[in-house]
């Protein structure tokens, strides 16, 4: 069972309500750092707790280890951020312009909301980052801290059966590759790697894009890459290359092509000004390789059915 160390603080009353007992502070100790929590706040702001905060009695003033949580340093200061920050300051920070940092902070607080039963605000914090984040105009790119936070948010929102939230955050980070994309994980995407490890979906995009770079992109010398890394680029190449994948996307782009020609001589402008008029949404970039293929990417670049152990 975790100890925890309780330390009296009698600036305000715990939330029982009863005038014999005080709040408490409890210390938390991620990675290096050491921090000093209200007790009643945390508890009100994450579920988790409630059942390890009973009555103070003698015993709990003892001499006991700090409690340790396994979450990463930043998205635990963006959730202190959260429960301490004052209502003016809140609202002052939900009106300054979208950014990496400010959708960092909102998957920060998610991440750690859902990581201890949080589900109202974890579900309010990943709706802020989305809503930013899907923006049709949006200014900022996608770097791979944000790559991160929305992998990490994917296997909760898949739990919670929001297929729709999952398919945007993978859509968000594969977008982010494209080779048209301005930001560090299109320049670089062997940098995506150790982010998205636990993705294949989003794995078998950094690779292809890694193969997409051609031969000014030196990957094969790059010490980044993990020896399963190279074996997986290696079957990817040849899978892809033997699979001529860009014969069945040059079909279906020309068979697009006709369809809306024949509209047109058709004289059929109804839905095409309909469509025109339609308000602008977000839409990730694809390469026209792989759009028709993507749910079976990873099949290309997967070293098992190949008879190699990773």
């Amino acid at each position: 069972m975790t100890e925890i160390v309780l330390v009296p603080d009698t600036a305000s009353p715990i939330t029982t309500g009863d005038p014999r007992y005080t709040d408490q502070s409890i210390e938390i100790q991620v990675d290096k750092e050491v921090y000093k929590i209200s007790r009643n706040r945390l508890s009100m702001c994450l579920p988790f707790f409630k059942g390890l905060f009973t009555v103070p009695s003698p015993n709990m003033l003892d001499d006991k280890p700090t409690l340790r949580l396994d979450v990463c340093e930043p998205d635990w200061k963006a959730f202190l951020w959260f429960i301490n920050t004052d209502p003016l300051a809140a609202e002052t920070f939900s009106l300054t312009p979208a950014s990496a940092a400010k959708c960092s902070r909102y998957l920060g607080i998610a991440t750690v909301a859902y990581r201890y039963d949080a589900i109202g605000v974890a579900r309010w914090a990943t709706d802020k980052a989305l809503s930013m984040l899907k923006q049709f105009d949006r200014t900022f790119q996608v770097n791979s801290e944000l790559a991160r936070l929305l992998l990490a948010v994917t296997p909760y929102l898949q739990a919670e059966g929001h297929i729709a939230h999952v398919t945007d955050c993978r859509d968000i980070v594969c977008d982010a590759l494209h080779p048209t994309r301005a930001g560090e994980l299109a320049r670089d995407p062997i940098s995506a790697l150790d982010v998205v490890r636990d993705d294949k979906f989003v794995l078998a995009h950094v690779y292809f894009y890694i193969l997409r770079k051609g031969s000014d992109y030196n990957w094969k010398r790059d010490r980044r890459l993990k020896p399963v890394d190279r074996l997986r680029l290696l079957c990817g190449s040849y899978s892809l290359g033997r699979e001529k994948l860009w014969a069945q996307s040059a079909a279906w782009s020309l068979s697009l092509l006709l369809a809306v020609c024949g509209c047109v001589a058709l004289g059929v402008f109804a839905p095409v000004l309909a469509l025109l008029q339609t308000p602008l949404s977000w839409r990730p970039e694809v390469d026209w390789q792989i759009r028709r293929v993507r749910d079976g990417l990873w099949s290309h670049f997967d070293e098992e059915p190949w008879g190699f152990s990773k």
